[in-house]
């Protein structure tokens, strides 16, 4: 009876582990998502409501959930000092990339935006903006892919993991 709980406890345990893996796999399209959101808003904000930058950011932070409001809080509250946009945009996602299941192309892409914030006039911003939410939907979609690919994968590799264990030690 004690052998059969302990396979149990590793089986679960294995189950978990992999769960844990499979976790930025399945993350990740959803906080795509929830950045596409926040530069909408960001665009409709410099577009139709002409506010000026932090507070455009700061509404677009309201918009959407962490970890992708961190990243338009952030910025505002950093551009209140200051700080420029395209420096205040760089610290901002340096500090929501680490948090996030975000990976290096999405970085990139978020960071190609900062030389370019608050440099031109509205309409420009706009088209500015429109590229990065059609990039980032991109990558949302390579996401969807990933996640049906290895998140499943990374489950069955945490089962099989500790089946084996159990195997071994039985």
């Amino acid at each position: 009876m004690r052998e059969m709980a302990g396979a149990a406890l590793v089986l679960a345990t294995g189950y978990g582990i992999g769960k844990v893996l499979a976790g930025p796999f399945a993350r990740r399209p959803g906080q795509l998502r929830d950045l596409q959101m926040a530069i909408a808003v960001l665009d409709t904000e410099i577009w139709h409501g002409c506010s000026m930058l932090p507070d455009a950011m700061s509404r677009a932070a309201r918009a959407v959930a962490d970890p992708a409001a961190v990243l338009f809080a952030e910025t505002a509250r950093l551009l209140a000092p200051g700080l420029g946009a395209a420096e205040a945009w760089s610290r901002a996602v340096d500090r929501f990339y680490p948090d996030s299941a975000c990976d290096e192309d999405d970085r990139a892409i978020l960071l190609s935006l900062g030389p370019l914030l608050g440099r031109s006039d509205r309409e420009d911003q706009r088209r500015h903006l429109q590229l990065l939410r059609e990039r980032l939907a991109g990558q949302e979609a390579r996401a969807m892919v990933a996640r049906q690919r290895y998140e499943r994968l990374w489950s069955y590799v945490g089962v099989l993991s500790a089946a084996a264990v159990i195997l071994v030690f039985a």
